[in-house]
């Protein structure tokens, strides 16, 4: 398996762009999510959730 390292600043940069009410979208790349995401062709978008909201508890047990 292939490692990537991506610099914090990558991480800074998406985490404001959320706070900001922004859109990131991803391409996403390896198969460990074959078939649902198909690494080199499926993006991935995130976006922001309104802090004031409570996450359903599906979305994140750890939460």
């Amino acid at each position: 398996m292939r490692k990537i390292t991506v610099s914090n600043d990558f991480f800074a940069g998406v985490a404001e762009a959320l706070k900001q009410g922004q859109t990131v979208t991803l391409l996403i790349d390896g198969q460990s999510m074959y078939p649902f995401i198909r690494g080199g062709v499926d993006q991935v978008e995130v976006v922001p959730y309104p802090s004031e909201d409570e996450l359903p508890a599906w979305c994140c047990p750890f939460y």
